[in-house]
């Protein structure tokens, strides 16, 4: 994985809404995300490495089981690791 991943829809473009004013918005947005992965990909960037992050950790990801606790995070994503701070 790399950071250049984007939310994207069955069909593979990107995930952005359907308001009245957006078209442009979506144009620039569509010319964006395939500019990314040159810009920020394993080949401009070698040393940086992804982390997977938690998505949505709360209390009710921490379940039992009969060998102890267990975290579980079904949202959970690659990205930069400075992201946990956020």
């Amino acid at each position: 994985p790399c950071y250049s991943g984007i939310a994207r829809n069955e069909i593979g473009q990107p995930l952005l809404g359907e308001g009245l004013d957006d078209a442009e918005l979506r144009e620039v947005f569509i010319e964006l995300c395939t500019k990314l992965p040159e810009l920020l990909g394993p080949e401009r960037l070698p040393s940086l490495r992804p982390a997977l992050l938690h998505g949505d950790l709360w209390i009710g990801n921490a379940l039992a089981d009969k060998d102890g606790p267990v975290l579980i995070d079904p949202a959970c994503y690659y990205g930069h690791a400075e992201m946990e701070l956020a």
